[in-house]
């Protein structure tokens, strides 16, 4: 399934891809839910997505980071002003590898939904404030409040 010329598809083969990509397209942010100890905290953050991955552009020194490198499970939220929810959950861990963060890198920059320019922030994919993140999820449900409060239920996908 094409989501126009360019577009890429994201989150292929869980049946609803083109929701998923209106939702994220509509949404752009999302906000990123992180467990610190017996509290869990919720921040601002731009994904962007390749495939079934979700990767989130970072400060290394971030309080996300130190968090998912003691909990890696996470959860995601898009909403739109139309009613759409988009929640993915899955397990966020940070990405080491020199060669993977430059690649991706380029992936923020050359994204058509939601890609930006991470060089606003970070000097390169070398600089040491750089961190990336992958969010491979195992859960994503999609539902539009108005349908909701229709009857219609939640769409499901489940790895």
């Amino acid at each position: 399934m094409s989501n126009g010329p360019g577009a890429p598809i994201i989150a292929a083969g869980t049946g609803f891809d083109a929701e998923i990509t209106a939702t994220v397209k509509a949404a752009i942010w999302a906000f990123l839910a992180t467990a610190g100890g017996r509290q869990p905290h919720v921040r601002v953050v731009h994904p962007v997505w390749e495939g079934g991955a979700v990767w989130i552009a970072t400060r290394s020194s971030s309080a996300k980071v130190r968090q998912l490198q003691r909990n890696p499970r996470a959860e995601l939220f898009y909403w739109t002003k139309e009613g759409r929810h988009l929640t993915v959950t899955g397990v966020c861990t940070v990405v080491e590898d020199a060669a993977e963060k430059s690649r991706i890198w380029l992936v923020f920059k050359g994204d058509p939904i939601a890609g930006y320019d991470p060089g606003v922030i970070w000097r390169g994919a070398h600089d040491p404030n750089f961190c990336l993140l992958r969010l491979d999820p195992h859960r994503i449900e999609a539902f539009n409040a108005p349908e909701l409060a229709q009857g219609v239920q939640p769409r499901l996908w489940r790895a």
